[in-house]
């Protein structure tokens, strides 16, 4: 709930869009505070405090949308804002914040068609052994997409799901091509071949040579499906429906069980 409010806040909230907050810093203060938070209402409080301390939000007259505008809205769903678990003093808080939103965004601007994310903190390679860096980062990237992508609705696994799923894998990270190697698993659960996180250590974990063909994994099998070359295939007297059973004596299932997170190649049954 803290990555949804903090993302929520980044984006609606008219003070923090002012852009005079360091909104990771203050990420990280409220996920320290998370430690003294013992029941629902403590955590409630804990959010209504955070949000009264970013300073006066003023009424909007202008944010209602026109009734008899029709949206896309399969993307969209803040009814999260009135979650069971949240007292009705932070539901009111959330959805005043909702209804006077900002009319400026300070995170993201737009050239054309495409969406230019700015002002946003860096942070070094070496720092991936911090969890709150970790933590930051994999908020920052879920909001992003839960905002702003547009083919969310389409994706093989809920967002909300892949959430609660990473939260406890970014935080027990041990190594730093784990976390690269991570980094690029969530990227592919947006099953687009456009999103992808490929560094020298991603590539280390997945293997860096590969034959000159495409292929399907099918009943454990690796099926050769088209080529990226087919002289090369025919050096290695490669032809389209051969199946590849191992590697150096490794079962192609091993492999794929190893690299199957992080990989885009369909698996038919």
């Amino acid at each position: 709930m803290t990555a949804k409010v903090w993302g929520f806040l980044k984006y609606y909230h008219p003070k923090v869009n002012e852009g005079k907050i360091n909104w990771d810093k203050q990420l990280v203060d409220i996920i320290t505070k998370l430690d003294d938070v013992k029941t629902k209402q403590d955590l409630s409080d804990t959010y209504i405090k955070w949000i009264e301390s970013l300073g006066e939000v003023q009424s909007c007259g202008n944010c209602e949308s026109k009734k008899e505008n029709k949206y896309f809205d399969k993307n969209f769903d803040l009814a999260w804002l009135q979650d069971e678990a949240f007292a009705p003093a932070l539901v009111e808080e959330l959805l005043y914040v909702k209804e006077n939103r900002t009319q400026r965004q300070h995170f993201i601007s737009l050239d054309g068609a495409n969406q230019i994310y700015k002002n946003e903190p860096q942070y070094t390679a070496s720092q991936w052994n911090d969890e709150n860096v970790r933590l930051i980062t994999l908020f920052r990237y879920w909001n992003l997409i839960e905002y702003f992508y547009p083919y969310k609705y389409v994706m093989d696994q809920n967002w909300d799901e892949v959430l609660i799923e990473m939260i406890p894998r970014f935080q027990q990270i041990k190594s730093e091509e784990e976390y690269h190697v991570l980094l690029h698993e969530l990227t592919v659960k947006l099953c687009d071949s456009h999103s992808f996180f490929l560094t020298d250590l991603v590539r280390q974990h997945a293997g860096r040579k590969y034959i000159a063909s495409d292929f399907m994994i099918i009943n454990n099998k690796a099926v050769l499906s088209d080529f990226y070359d087919d002289s090369l295939a025919r050096l290695d007297d490669l032809r389209l429906g051969d199946a590849i059973l191992a590697v150096n004596d490794t079962p192609v299932s091993d492999i794929y069980k190893k690299i199957r997170n992080i990989s885009m190649v369909p698996m038919k049954q």
